[in-house]
């Protein structure tokens, strides 16, 4: 099970990126930083990028599914 929604994003992340962030647009990995809220930001191309982009939770404003474990786990 997963307790919250920081224990999704960081799930989330670990399958989008298993090696560390690395930005999709201009491919930097150096100069990116987690926001408060659990999006990215590349100081290389000022870009904010959301972990759940190009998820089902992609624009959604509603909670990740806390009680429910992750796909396959």
């Amino acid at each position: 099970m997963v307790p919250d929604d920081e224990a999704w994003r960081n799930y989330l992340e670990s399958l989008r990126s298993p090696n560390g962030f690395v930005c999709v647009r201009c491919s930097d990995g150096v100069r990116t930083w987690r926001m408060p809220g659990g999006s990215w930001w590349c100081e290389g191309c000022s870009t904010r990028h959301s972990v759940t982009a190009g998820t089902l939770f992609r624009r959604t404003r509603t909670r990740l599914p806390c009680g429910l474990p992750p796909r396959g786990k």
